[in-house]
């Protein structure tokens, strides 16, 4: 619960007014003293739930926002998606991800590459070339 205190408010803030939540959201120092941050910080208030029956308990959760007129929009997910109770995670939602992930840091072609490269993982004898693209220089074009 501890960790999930201690990114709940950022992740809320990420999603809310950038729309997403990325690493970089929370990497970048301006966005710690950011006020809009520090507004919804002070708003998000994790708290301890039960699931129903059957549902996993590790890594499920439930998120209530209650909005200035008094409605309260809620949403329950049971288990995050690619864990073993809900495994059913496409390729392409992992590699979506991943591309989003690493926007702004890893240059598009060499992510391309390391994708390319994971995908045949179990093929390759040598994760070298893998390897040096995950290093830095993270920006421009690679052989």
């Amino acid at each position: 619960m501890a960790m999930l205190c201690d990114h709940l408010p950022g992740g809320a803030h990420a999603r809310l007014l950038h729309g997403r939540n990325r690493p970089q959201e929370y990497l970048d120092p301006a966005l710690w003293t950011d006020a809009d941050l520090l507004s919804v910080v002070d708003k998000v208030i994790p708290y301890p739930t039960t699931f129903a029956p059957g549902m996993p308990a590790l890594l499920s959760c439930r998120i209530d926002i209650t909005l200035k007129d008094g409605r309260v929009l809620s949403r329950t997910q049971a288990g995050a998606r690619g864990y073993p109770n809900h495994p059913d995670t496409r390729d392409s939602d992992i590699e979506a991800k991943f591309l989003d992930n690493v926007d702004g840091v890893i240059a598009p072609a060499i992510a391309r590459r390391i994708i390319d490269h994971v995908a045949t993982l179990e093929e390759i004898a040598d994760v070298t070339d893998l390897m040096s693209l995950t290093a830095k220089p993270l920006r421009g074009d690679r052989p």
